[in-house]
């Protein structure tokens, strides 16, 4: 009788054993959206005497009373909203953001004013007063603390956008991630004129981000934004140092996800007919070691989807903005945005 029992008792045990890894193998994984979007000209209806807002104002001759921003706002948030088809990304970086308050009004539209996202936006020295920033999911992400670092271009006698960095920590799993947003010297004046200005920028981004990394070496590192170079230009693959092979790269590398797209003549930011992929997002290694959360293979994307684009006329498939000159389009931003996903394995 003895033995019986033991025996049902082991049978007992590795049955459970059985369901338990079963049911360990059906968790679903977590997953993380992550995007950058150049809204184009956010701004809201105020005249603000600390900067050349003027062309955005009611008695201007872009006539931007409340009417024209509220549509700007509702139009971006149908955007954010169906990220991958459905879904709202859980970091969003953003630039041409005129302040804080009209990232706030955005949250407030009828699309987006019950998903709880949070805010993290400084004012920079611009001189048109666009700002970089981001909204994120408190569900998925904690802030820890953030800040922003000064590109200087004093040489070129002129001011840009500062570098937006934020620490967070996973909600699932606790790891520590940088997110790094970043809205890059035009190319005003010429593609080759003004490299440069781009190449300070990245040498100043990468100063950040290794200066990160060596108080947190096992973070992972979000690289995104409005670069207005492309991936195989100078200042983002050799300054920054990126890479498009995810099989080789280095601890002082970051994985250009974006650059496969490049290749296919894909962009963001059409001139004169011709794509470009100035908008960009880049990850570090610790994103690509296969142990937590880790970048979901070729799930860069670019949002091109038909609605986004002029239907007719000479700009036929060009991003539909808000304006075609001094033409009110009642469109979205001149760019389309990027995103990727992130997966971790379930626990």
């Amino acid at each position: 009788m003895y033995f019986w029992t033991m025996r049902k008792t082991g049978m007992l045990l590795g049955l459970l054993v059985v369901i338990s890894m079963v049911y360990s193998s059906c968790k679903e994984p977590h997953y993380m959206g992550v995007a950058f979007y150049n809204v184009e000209n956010l701004f809201d209806t105020i005249d603000d005497p600390e900067t050349f807002d003027g062309e955005y104002l009611p008695d201007s001759f872009r006539q931007w009373n409340t009417e024209r921003y509220n549509t700007k706002l509702n139009n971006l948030a149908r955007v954010i909203t169906t990220f991958d088809g459905q879904y709202a990304p859980d970091f969003l970086g953003l630039c041409e953001v005129e302040n804080k308050l009209v990232i706030e009004d955005l949250l407030k539209t009828k699309l987006m004013s019950d998903l709880g996202y949070e805010i993290v936006h400084y004012q920079s020295s611009d001189v048109r007063g666009i700002d970089v920033a981001a909204i994120y999911n408190p569900k998925k992400l904690t802030l820890v603390e953030s800040g922003v670092q000064w590109v200087d271009l004093s040489e070129f006698d002129e001011i840009t956008r500062d570098i937006l960095w934020v620490k967070m920590t996973s909600v699932i799993g606790d790891e520590t991630f940088y997110f790094l947003v970043n809205h890059w010297p035009s190319r005003r004046g010429g593609l080759a004129e003004s490299e440069p200005k781009r190449i300070q920028a990245a040498s100043t981004l990468k100063l950040l981000k290794d200066s990160l990394l060596r108080k947190d070496p096992t973070a992972n590192v979000v690289v995104m934004g409005d670069f207005n170079d492309e991936p195989d230009n100078t200042s983002v693959l050799t300054t920054l140092n990126t890479t498009d092979n995810a099989k080789t790269i280095s601890n002082e590398q970051l994985f250009n996800a974006m650059s496969r797209l490049n290749e296919k003549k894909k962009g963001s930011y059409c001139f004169r007919g011709t794509w470009n992929m100035l908008d960009q997002i880049m990850i570090n290694n610790s994103l690509m070691d296969g142990k937590s959360w880790d970048y979901v293979a070729n799930s860069a994307k670019i949002r091109d989807d038909k609605w986004l684009k002029q239907a007719s006329g000479d700009y036929k498939n060009y991003p539909l903005r808000s304006f075609g000159g001094k033409t009110y389009l009642a469109g979205y931003s001149d760019h389309l945005p990027v995103y990727v996903i992130l997966k971790r394995s379930a626990d």
